[in-house]
């Protein structure tokens, strides 16, 4: 039952948010507030059922009784708030109050599932916070002398700046806060309201240029004395509130425009002068670099944000305790998190509303100094929002301030409340509204943040659609654990349905991944212990999902059992899998086998192996042993000098550069060439003689496609490089290594040499080769590789199809031909004669690539498919040490071929 009340609960939750913000818009729709009466009671109405729907998940989930005495002392504080200010002033703008309480609801939500303790020291300072606010209104009205103290404002808030920098204590770095009496408080949460109070009466008397003299200079000791207390955020609070009301109390844009260079030059100069900036830039434009020092904080955000999805993962069922200072810093995540993404962007848009409603205010009052005060404290109040938000986000840096009446602390509490109250205490002083040539500056501010709030809504909308699955398979996200706590790991299975992996319950009632082929699939599928590899690793956010129907789900719940994960098919072929390892036998080295037509990976096989069903038990032998390379993927991540199968790509370049001619190349062999110092030999000194470019490349002629490199236009063959992948990563979504050449416009003669036989610098892994053979094979166009085809439930209802994805044509349709008439005459006269007298046709490059000072040593290889004239598999074998390709790899091919044709 606790399960399925969560559960809904989520959806009627954001449902109820989502009309609550519609109503808050639409109070814009109405002038006269007698009109609003509706809207209001909708509103509160609403409110006060999202804060019971909230409760009662905490309550089941905390099954705490003072949980139910703590809502109600919530709801009698907030009821009498709404009522009181009712009462007390009934011009005041209900909205704001409205809001305030919403607002205050969800941050002692959130609270009390973070920290009961923290919670309820909050509502203490909520209470007295509510007090004070509601005689502000009450003071404002009858202090009518409030803009004649505007030097007074401004030196109280500098004294109280100074006295943080001198005495103030230090908080990651910055000094924010002071103790009185064992009182600890931030003076700037404060000093911000005078700061208001002191421009709003410089500047609405901005007529005189004196007066914004005396302003500037205000508000750069304010900015300053922040800056030298390492109190970033907050300095660049102060900076954008002045230039915003200097722009709508003068209407020259060119102070706007102006203040915001300057900002931006601060901000150069910031980077500069503080360590802990560039911290947290680099932090902002590369978290996952430093995801174990300064990216910390931001990744857990991230994380959270991106697994709440929309509707959230449900009070007390996510991990937000994971994010450092998430009471603080962080509560927009843990609102994001378990409550959803739609639920974080409706309060973004509550607090949009506010900020609309202050300028409203401001322009219906009579007074220049009201209008100024109210536009000072609106962009103050929704700016501090956007930094933290944003911060948390990863939309801008992180700059470490509070979510107004929503984070854990007494002082930015108490300072929004005083700020709401003196809106609200404006409002009931507010004549008639009267037309302004001021209305434009202040339309326009409105404009720039509304904006600025809308990409900012829809950019946190698209992370989490763009990046949830990342977000969740992230190894240090937490809350994968949440996941395997409910659900049993999915299976593996290949593309037949045969089981490849799956998760064992044992006679303990523990569960432990059982893979019933061992070695064989062993780096293609993977393990899920002492960390994760392979199909493991790649569909991990499906096969720790459960796609089963919510009933079942909670069902299987309630009885204390797991749910089945999801299941991933492979595009795995059991039968090749086990051909390629036996023709690879004792030998290592790598085998791929791929669909040329669509991509799909049928097999793919490294050597030597290891099992999965072992590796916890010998994980410690297995990674002492730093020679073996055990763990590696050969075939994805084995990089390896290409030898002559290179000769296909530089082949391609002078097909390219000689469209019209490269029928007519022809070159006398005489086993060796010499260029100045370097020296290129044919295999074993052979002697060719006389060949055209189809034999030179059918009997691998190392000193013909030498002078072939040299006649290359080398800027032209780096950009043909680039064009087939080589230096970038390979767009695949399963672990794999770039290849990588070094080839440039300016490379010597002798590395020239060297590159076109796929020597020297030349590296690369047989997946890169299958795939330039694959596109070869296609008609130019290279299908990406896979291996994940779709994800179905445990009963076998479809979840996700990935299937067939062209990547683009690497070549034209007419030199994929003439590489296939090459490849075709290296089978029929050259050297993979082995494959020649078969029942099918075949197509190919062999290759003997020396990776060492001895010349008899080198890799055997071999990549090629069949059949010749309509292609249906590649095949890409390298044999570590084994010699020459032909005698080597290509037998190994062949079985591969046969099965493949007898299946």
């Amino acid at each position: 039952m606790e399960q399925y009340v969560v559960e809904y609960s989520k959806y009627l939750i954001v449902l109820m948010m989502t009309l609550y913000t519609y109503e808050c818009f639409a109070v814009f729709r109405k002038e006269d507030e007698k009109r609003r009466g509706g809207i209001y009671i909708r509103q509160n109405l609403l409110m006060f059922l999202i804060h019971l729907t909230c409760y009662i998940s905490i309550i089941l989930k905390g099954g705490k009784i003072e949980y139910i005495f703590f809502f109600a002392f919530q709801q009698i504080a907030l009821f009498a708030t709404i009522v009181l200010f009712h009462m007390l002033y009934p011009a005041a703008n209900r909205l704001l109050i409205n809001n305030m309480c919403m607002l205050l609801s969800v941050g002692f939500v959130m609270l009390t599932r973070l920290s009961y303790e923290k919670a309820v020291k909050q509502f203490i300072i909520v209470a007295f916070s509510l007090a004070v606010g509601l005689c502000v209104p009450f003071l404002l009205e009858r202090l009518k002398q409030l803009k004649s103290l505007t030097w007074a404002y401004g030196l109280a808030g500098v004294l109280a700046l100074g006295t943080v920098l001198i005495a103030g204590a230090v908080t990651n770095g910055s000094k924010l806060a002071v103790s009185v009496f064992g009182f600890t408080f931030q003076p700037s949460e404060f000093v911000k309201i005078l700061f208001v109070f002191c421009m709003a009466g410089f500047l609405c008397r901005a007529e005189s240029f004196r007066q914004v003299v005396f302003s500037a200079l205000m508000a750069g000791a304010h900015v300053v004395l922040l800056a030298l207390s390492k109190d970033l955020g907050s300095a660049l609070i102060f900076f954008l509130a002045y230039i915003v009301m200097l722009y709508c109390a003068t209407g020259r844009p060119w102070y706007l425009l102006l203040g915001l260079l300057s900002g931006a030059a601060a901000s150069v100069a910031s980077y500069y002068l503080f360590a802990h900036v560039r911290v947290r830039v680099q932090a902002w434009r590369d978290p996952w670099s430093v995801i174990e020092g300064a990216g910390y904080q931001i990744t857990q955000s991230l994380f959270a944000i991106g697994c709440g999805n929309w509707f959230g993962l449900g009070i007390a069922q996510g991990s937000p305790k994971s994010i450092p200072f998430v009471e603080s810093d962080f509560i927009f995540s843990a609102i994001a998190e378990e409550l959803g993404i739609i639920f974080a962007v409706c309060l973004i848009l509550v607090s949009v509303s506010c900020f609309l409603m202050f300028l409203e205010i401001g322009l219906h009052a009579g007074d220049a100094f009201y209008r100024d005060l109210l536009t000072g404290l609106a962009v103050i109040y929704l700016f501090q929002i956007f930094l933290t938000v944003g911060g948390g986000s990863k939309f801008i840096p992180l700059t470490g301030v509070t979510l107004p009446f929503i984070s854990y602390g007494g002082s930015s509490v108490l300072s929004t409340v005083l700020m709401f109250s003196i809106a609200e205490g404006v409002s009931g002083m507010s004549t008639i509204r009267r037309k302004r040539k001021k209305d434009t500056e202040i339309n326009v501010t409105a404009g720039i943040f509304v904006a600025l709030f809308l990409a900012l809504s829809v950019y946190l909308v698209y992370y989490t659609a763009a990046n949830e699955e990342e977000l969740v398979n992230n190894s240090y996200n937490p809350r994968q654990q949440l996941l395997l706590a409910q659900n049993n790991r999915g299976n593996i299975l290949a593309a037949d349905g045969t089981v490849l992996a799956e998760t064992v319950t044992q006679e303990d009632g523990s569960t432990r991944r059982n893979y019933p082929y061992g070695e064989l699939f062993a780096h293609t599928v993977g393990y899920s212990t002492r960390g994760r590899t392979g199909v493991e690793a790649q569909a991990n956010y499906y096969l720790i999902q459960s796609g089963l129907p919510f009933s079942q789900r909670a069902a299987n719940e309630a009885a204390g059992v797991k749910n089945p994960g999801d299941c991933v098919y492979t595009t795995l072929d059991v039968t090749l899998q086990q051909k390629a390892q036996d023709a690879l036998g004792i030998y290592r080295g790598a085998v791929i086998v791929m669909r040329p037509d669509t991509g799909e990976i049928l097999a793919m096989v490294s050597n030597p192996s290891f099992d999965p069903n072992q590796i916890a038990q010998q994980w410690e032998e297995i990674a002492a042993d730093e020679e073996s390379g055990v763990l590696v993927n050969r075939a994805s991540q084995g990089l390896y000098p290409p030898g002559s199968t290179f000769k296909i790509v530089t082949a391609l370049e002078y097909i390219r550069e000689n469209p019209d001619s490269w029928q007519n190349y022809s070159y006398t062999c005489t086993g060796s060439l010499k260029q100045d110092q370097d020296t290129i030999r044919c295999y074993h000194g052979t002697v060719h003689n006389q060949v055209s470019l189809k034999s030179a490349f059918a009997k691998s002629c190392n000193t013909s496609f030498a002078n072939i490199g040299l006649s290359l236009d080398r800027g032209q063959y780096a950009k043909t490089l680039e064009e087939l992948l080589f230096e970038q990563p390979l767009p695949v979504a399963f672990a794999s290594k770039p290849s990588g050449i070094g080839l440039t416009a300016d490379t010597s003669d002798g590395d020239m040499m060297q590159y076109a036989i796929g020597q020297g610098r030349t590296q690369t892994t047989p997946l890169h080769m299958a795939m330039i053979t694959s596109a070869a094979a296609n008609r130019g166009v290279l299908m990406t590789p896979y291996l994940v085809d779709r994800v179905a439930t445990a009963e076998g209802e479809p979840v996700r199809q990935f299937g067939s994805k062209e990547y683009g044509r690497l070549m034209s349709e007419q030199e994929a031909a003439i590489l296939t008439e090459l490849m075709s005459e290296v089978v029929q006269n050259g050297t993979g004669t082995k494959l020649k007298d078969a029942s099918y046709t075949a197509a190919g490059k062999t290759g003997s690539a020396e990776y060492s000072g001895v010349k008899e040593e080198s890799h055997a290889w071999f990549t090629g498919f069949t059949p010749a004239e309509d292609p249906q598999i590649v095949v890409t074998v390298v044999i570590e040490g084994a010699g020459s390709g032909g005698d080597f790899a290509v037998p190994v091919a062949k079985r591969i071929f046969d099965a493949y044709f007898e299946e």
